[in-house]
């Protein structure tokens, strides 16, 4: 046996109340996605700040690298320094042992 579904007949006032409640939810969802984009933005902008000082800082470093370049021989040109100034310390030996 089929069961008889009857149907109600809305009203234009039942019918206007629930548009202004779907209205009202769709109003409070825009609402919080507008919060959660602020917040988002904010997060962002401070990671910008972040991001840029981090930059800031790597070519402080690198130019502090390039700057120590400048400062120290390399231990290749140390080694063959340390090879000459051996050698010249020595001859004056031989030469006072003779």
């Amino acid at each position: 046996m089929k069961k008889i579904v009857r149907k109600k007949e809305v009203t234009n006032n039942e019918l206007a109340k629930s548009i202004d409640h779907l209205a009202i939810m769709v109003a409070k969802g825009f609402e919080s996605v507008h919060q959660d984009i602020s917040s988002l933005q904010t997060d962002v902008s401070f990671l910008k700040k972040e991001v840029s000082r981090l930059d800031d800082n790597i070519v402080s470093t690198r130019k502090d690298i390039s700057n120590l370049g400048e400062r120290f021989v390399s231990k290749y040109q140390f080694d063959d320094l340390a090879q000459r100034v051996t050698l010249l310390e020595q001859k004056p030996k031989s030469k006072q042992g003779k």
